[in-house]
Order: C-alpha cells, then sequence, then structure tokens
C-alpha cells in the first residue's frame, strides 16, 4: 500500500487526519502543535496511508529520540509519536505499511529500535501495537500529591 512522506507540516491531508483523530482541536490548533512538536524534537517526520485512488487515509507521526526510552537501549530509537487510520480502512494494512515505512526511516537515521507508548487503559490501541508487531516492554504508574500549603513559600514579598 503506498505511503508518503509529509513534506510539509501544513500538508492539508496530515492536517484533516489529525483533526479525525483528535476532533477537539481546530485546524490552527493542529498545525501550531505540528510546528511546535517538529522543532523541540531531533527528528520528526509525518507519513500518509494512500488508497488505490491516491486518496489520503491514515497517517503516522515518528521522531528519532536520541533521549533514553523506556524499555530500550541507549542511542537513536525511532519512536511512533501517534498513528491513525480512518475507521472504514482499518482491519486492511494500513497502519503496518504505515509502521513499515516509519521502521526503514529511523533504520536510515540510525536507529536499531523501534518504541511507541499508549495509556495503560487503552485496551484497542495495546492490541493495534501487538498485532503490528512491538512488544510491551514496561508499565508505568505516575502519582501525584499536592505539598502542603503551609510548606509553600509565600510568593509576595518574602525569599
Amino acid at each position: 500500500m503506498p505511503v508518503r512522506v509529509a513534506t510539509d507540516i501544513r500538508d492539508n491531508d496530515w492536517i484533516a487526519l489529525r483533526r479525525e483523530f483528535i476532533p477537539e482541536l481546530g485546524k490552527k490548533e493542529h498545525a501550531e502543535f505540528l510546528r511546535d512538536f517538529s522543532a523541540a524534537l531531533f527528528m520528526f517526520q509525518g507519513f500518509i496511508a494512500l488508497d488505490k485512488r491516491s486518496r489520503a487515509v491514515g497517517f503516522a507521526e515518528a521522531s528519532v529520540r536520541t533521549e533514553p526510552v523506556n524499555g530500550c537501549r541507549p542511542g537513536r530509537v525511532t519512536f511512533l509519536e501517534g498513528i491513525y487510520v480512518r475507521p472504514e480502512f482499518r482491519q486492511r494494512g494500513y497502519a503496518s505499511s504505515l509502521c513499515l515505512e516509519v521502521e526503514r526511516w529511523g533504520a536510515k537515521h540510525g536507529c536499531r529500535e523501534f518504541a511507541s507508548d499508549v495509556f495503560e487503559y487503552d485496551a484497542d490501541s495495546i492490541a493495534a501495537h501487538k498485532a503490528l508487531g512491538f512488544a510491551e516492554s514496561e508499565r508505568t504508574v505516575f502519582f501525584r500529591k499536592p505539598v502542603r500549603p503551609e510548606f509553600c513559600l509565600a510568593t509576595s514579598g518574602s525569599k
């Protein structure tokens, strides 16, 4: 299945697919996110899956991460930042084609591992990642606790 590289973060197909994936954000917010994300990462690339009539039906976003990635050896790691295929095109190999191109891209940039993450409660994404050949490497539970107000320094006038 054909996959093209999104050469511009303002790519209309990419933005339209992102809006389906995260509908609560508008076109402007998606464009700003892609701009900021691509500027913040070492390497970032979008990929667009095409159907038989060359219509965009899915996308993947990937980066090359140089900082440690949970469950991976030190060094450059291809990271699947996001993937989406329109519902009517799922279970047809589009996600596999996208991941294959992402993996090739990462290998060309010195990566020997391909990683991703999902929320622990997202059973559909976990199943999809396993179907794409990913193996679970770790689970993390985050905790938080507010600092007691009496321990906090006053913000006005004192040091």
